[in-house]
């Protein structure tokens, strides 16, 4: 019988990214952020299968793995946190609908931590498979 490892430091920072992805659409919601929710609502569901998969595994998870992975989830909940609404007439808002009227460095942000969190889980996904070759 093998043991089973279970990193609880990847399974909190998967659970309160997608808390805040959620949190973050439903509390902001525009014409902008809905198109991007079609797009983006398989995205988080491949996101969270994928880090799932790292949480229970037959081995050890180093800590480069667990280190990108948190720093993935961290970068896909600021995407949605940041993401202006965009609606038809102003005021737009971000952050949770708090912030009035956002610059445009909001959605710059947004989009280069939506990138990053896919890097940065192709990263954790290759430092993982390398650590299951040893």
């Amino acid at each position: 019988m093998t043991k089973r490892y279970f990193s609880y430091t990847i399974l909190i920072a998967n659970i309160i990214s997608m808390g805040l992805c959620i949190a973050g659409y439903l509390l902001n919601i525009g014409w902008y952020r809905f198109l991007f929710g079609i797009i983006l609502i398989p995205i988080l569901l491949i996101h969270f299968i994928f880090h799932w998969s790292l949480v229970i595994k037959h081995t050890r998870i180093s800590k480069q793995t667990e280190l990108y992975s948190c720093l993935s989830n961290i970068a896909i909940a600021l995407t949605l946190v940041l993401l202006p609404d965009v609606s038809d007439v102003p005021p737009y808002y971000a952050v949770f609908g708090l912030y009035k009227n956002p610059p445009d460095l909001f959605g710059t942000i947004a989009l280069v931590s939506f990138v990053a969190s896919f890097i940065l889980t192709f990263i954790a996904k290759r430092t993982d498979r390398k650590d299951t070759k040893k």
